[in-house]
């Protein structure tokens, strides 16, 4: 139990439900996922250092078309829209010398 500065209560969340939140399936064959051994903390490490599925194809693809472009001579910097975009109010200047 997590207790903060106003008192109110939280419960941390379980090793199941943060490899749910990394993507890993929620059953397996049928059952219900089950993580092998006992060691708790190895287990949020691993699900902590996991890249969900969504992210692990987009990036795969990435690498795929930049590879792809490059043995055909292209040089390519990216090919979709930007992933993180600047917040509004943020500026660059551009600095001529």
């Amino acid at each position: 139990m997590i207790i903060s500065e106003d008192w109110s209560w939280h419960r941390p969340l379980t090793t199941y439900e943060l490899a749910i939140l990394q993507g890993f399936p929620t059953h397996v064959n049928g059952k219900l996922l089950e993580l092998a051994g006992n060691n708790e903390a190895r287990w949020r490490e691993r699900i902590g250092n996991a890249v969900p599925p969504a992210a692990a194809k987009a990036i795969g693809e990435t690498i795929l078309r930049s590879l792809m472009a490059a043995k055909a001579g292209v040089w390519l910097m990216d090919s979709e829209e930007v992933w993180v975009q600047p917040n509004e109010g943020d500026r660059t200047t551009d600095i001529t010398i």
